[in-house]
């Protein structure tokens, strides 16, 4: 739960940040306004990298999941391969001298495993492979058009046209007014 400051705290900043976005050319464009210059430039160059950061999340999401899986699998099939192969050595080292059907019908089996787990343990390799392609290709690439500047003059409120419009209604009304 938020306390009362993080909730002050995140809707002033909901009110100095300003984000457009152009789906047309593809690009988002993002505006700090405060009255200090430095505070602007900061938060708007942390709010760029969170931006930045989720977006790069919210698209890599379910293929960086996939991803992740298959490298857990990867690791379980390894384990288990280095388990049979030891375990192969071992039948082998205690039945060294045994020509028995018995023996090698046991054999025959624990190899059969061994290779159907190799297959597996290759396949998921593979797999990993790939969805790492598929994570490296669907990560988007940011370009920063305009960098975060700290500005050298005010920026709004742009007081020569507040006047004019000001005067041009003020002009219009009392004009009708009169007319009226």
């Amino acid at each position: 739960m938020y306390s009362d400051e993080d909730h002050l705290l995140h809707k002033r900043l909901n009110n100095l940040i300003e984000i457009e976005l152009n789906e047309k050319d593809g690009f988002i464009n993002l505006i700090v306004y405060d009255k200090d210059k430095y505070v602007s430039s900061k938060i708007a160059k942390k709010a760029q990298e969170l931006l930045q950061e989720s977006i790069i999340n919210f698209k890599i999401k379910n293929i960086k999941s996939l991803y992740d899986f298959t490298s857990k699998q990867l690791t379980e099939a390894q384990n288990k391969l280095y388990k049979l192969q030891d375990s192969i050595a071992n039948f082998k080292d205690a039945n060294l001298n045994i020509k028995s059907d018995f023996f090698l019908n046991q054999l025959v089996r624990i190899e059969t495993e061994l290779n159907t787990l190799k297959n597996i343990y290759n396949e998921l390799a593979i797999n990993k492979e790939r969805t790492a392609i598929d994570v490296e290709k669907n990560t988007p690439i940011f370009t920063i058009i305009n960098p975060v500047v700290i500005p050298n003059e005010k920026f709004s409120p742009m007081r020569t046209y507040i006047v004019l419009a000001s005067f041009f209604m003020g002009l219009i009304l009392s004009v009708s007014f009169i007319l009226i």
